[in-house]
């Protein structure tokens, strides 16, 4: 049986749909001490229950305004708060900030990323602004 844990590291989104809670930018970071926290409850909940597996999913905002150094700490402390359980970890993100080195950070910690779109760009972007479509689209080139 899994447990699903969802972290926001931030509310910050660099995108201003017009349904979203989400603030514009600048919104603090989750800090280590926080993320410690959060993973101790956790932690203590699903090592009781004896649970096998845990889910996890990085939400937002928009989680990658959290940066690159938050999920160089993040993803290596999960893998050591929750082994020997089975972790699976994902990313709901507009794709935006994804570089490179985030790519082959995910890879190696083994995070799949998802987005979305909300059809077409000329629906997409009604709802979630002028160059939405455009700019998710090449975040998954």
């Amino acid at each position: 049986m899994f447990s699903n844990l969802m972290i926001i590291p931030s509310y910050s989104c660099p995108a201003s749909c017009s349904y979203c809670f989400a603030s514009p930018r600048n919104a603090p970071v989750m800090n280590e001490e926080i993320l410690r926290k959060t993973l101790d409850g956790v932690k203590s909940v699903i090592f009781e229950e004896k649970k096998r597996s845990i889910n996890i999913i990085f939400h937002g905002g928009e989680p990658l305004t959290a940066g690159e150094a938050f999920f160089h700490k993040a993803l290596p402390l999960i893998s050591s708060y929750f082994h020997p359980l089975q972790v699976k970890i994902s990313l709901q993100t507009n794709l935006w900030l994804l570089t490179e080195e985030l790519c082959e950070l995910f890879l190696k910690y083994g995070v799949s990323l998802g987005t979305s779109l909300d059809g077409p760009e000329k629906i997409n972007d009604s709802q979630r602004g002028k160059g939405y479509f455009k700019k998710t689209m090449k975040g998954i080139e």
